[in-house]
């Protein structure tokens, strides 16, 4: 499984294997826990429920316990470009790892790295009502998703056209080291990938360059899925520092209609 990275005891996972899983035990009194394939479904309906987007493709993974659930869903009809693809990323604990979450993500194509947005989640613990808390977060999310695809495809191409040279680059390396978006170990294997990139489509002098410089790095990590989201986030909150970018500008900009 190329794009979601697991955990050492956790494997890849098919939705069959989902709706296999035993019905999962309350820990307390108050604990609220939900089957993984319910989520999952409930997002799907409501990605259909929305209509404007296809699922191109689902991954899953699971724990050995099969607790804990990460799951990638590629999403068609948010980026013109197709160098990217978008996706939305969820997971679920029933032992009270961490709550339920759903939150937005890109991977790109030539290299299989994920980056994840600097846009909060929806998160919900496992208690009473979260059945009904989730479905309307669910629901928010989704109806987002144009915007967010319109503010990725924005932020993207500003890093696509900002000459980058070996000063600036420096300067974002350190500062992500400060901001926890990098190990200082990692900056030498960066700094590779930014002066002497493996794919060509990354010759380029650019930010996205340097971007996806980062992005690989985690990639031969091989880090876990919830080690890249505070990594790729921070790293998208650093560029967008750097460059000045304002999602609220996008949203703000006017729509062009034609003659």
């Amino acid at each position: 499984m190329a794009n979601l990275m697991l955990h050492a005891g956790a494997k890849p996972v098919t939705k069959e294997d989902l709706k296999r899983q035993a019905n999962p035990v309350p820990m307390t009194k108050t604990h609220t826990p939900t089957r993984h394939d319910w989520f999952v479904d409930m997002i799907l309906k409501s990605l259909e429920k929305q209509g404007d987007f296809e699922v191109v493709n689902e991954e899953y993974g699971l724990t050995q316990d099969g607790a804990n659930m990460f799951a990638v869903l590629g999403i068609r009809g948010l980026n013109p470009q197709g160098d990217y693809e978008t996706m939305l990323a969820a997971r679920n604990s029933n032992r009270q790892d961490f709550a339920a979450s759903l939150g937005f993500s890109t991977r790109v194509f030539v290299c299989d790295n994920l980056a994840f947005s600097v846009d909060d989640p929806i998160s919900r613990k496992h208690t009473k009502f979260i059945w009904r808390d989730l479905r309307e977060g669910i629901d928010a999310k989704v109806a987002q998703l144009a915007d967010q695809g319109k503010e990725i495809v924005a932020r993207y191409d500003q890093l696509k056209g900002w000459v980058c040279d070996d000063a600036e680059a420096d300067h974002i390396m350190m500062e992500s080291v400060r901001s926890g978006a990098a190990m200082v170990t990692d900056l030498p294997k960066i700094d590779a990938e930014w002066r002497k990139p493996r794919h060509k489509e990354f010759n380029d002098r650019t930010l996205w360059s340097l971007f996806n410089g980062f992005t690989q790095v985690n990639q031969d990590k091989k880090l876990a899925f919830e080690h890249v989201i505070p990594r790729t986030k921070s790293l998208h909150n650093i560029i967008d520092q750097h460059t000045g970018f304002k999602a609220e500008q996008v949203h703000n900009q006017p729509e062009l209609i034609a003659a």
